[in-house]
């Protein structure tokens, strides 16, 4: 049902007509940066957002924007960004992975078929984590493994929603790549 729902909300926004003017949208684009940084929206802006196109697009290009530094910045304080490059043959056991500014564990649910997919920030790679700027950890095929804002201890958990593979099985043949988005 919810990709139902993505369907028609964008096929609703695709009709919208545009509302501002170039002054009227450069006047915004300063707000929805700082919004971007992670300050509370005011609701006339959060209205706005839901009219126009070009707001929607101006926000977006200042989370790229942040999502863009934040990734430079946890490069340039030493952290991970490719997790794995494949993992060796084996079993499909639970692992521990370790990098610089991270730990992501990946466990099979005790009598059930499903795994629980934990990325763990470290305190310093969490204070790299500014405005809205969430986190996605997906393998070189394209498949997401977990995605969103890690929690005030830099936690992020997610199921792993692929029945036909074990996540073990898919490190066989790709790695990960930690994005900023």
């Amino acid at each position: 049902m919810k990709h139902g729902i993505d369907a028609l909300l964008a096929a609703v926004l695709a009709t919208q007509e545009e509302p501002l003017d170039d002054d009227a949208l450069e006047a915004v684009e300063d707000r929805f940066n700082i919004y971007a940084s992670g300050q509370p929206w005011k609701q006339d802006d959060v209205r706005l957002i839901w009219r126009s196109p070009a707001a929607r697009r101006a926000y977006q290009r200042a989370r790229a924007a942040n999502a863009r530094a934040a990734t430079s910045g946890w490069r340039g304080r030493g952290h991970a960004i490719d997790l794995v490059q494949r993992a060796a043959d084996g079993g499909d056991e639970d692992r521990v992975i370790e990098a610089a500014g991270l730990v992501l564990s990946i466990r099979r649910i005790t009598g059930r078929e499903d795994w629980l997919i934990t990325l763990e920030l470290d305190h310093d790679a969490l204070s790299e984590m500014t405005g809205d700027v969430q986190i996605r950890l997906v393998d070189d095929g394209g498949r997401v493994w977990i995605e969103g804002a890690p929690d005030s201890a830099g936690g992020l958990d997610g199921y792993w929603g692929d029945a036909s593979q074990t996540p073990s099985a898919r490190l066989r043949d790709h790695k990960l790549t930690l994005e900023f988005i």
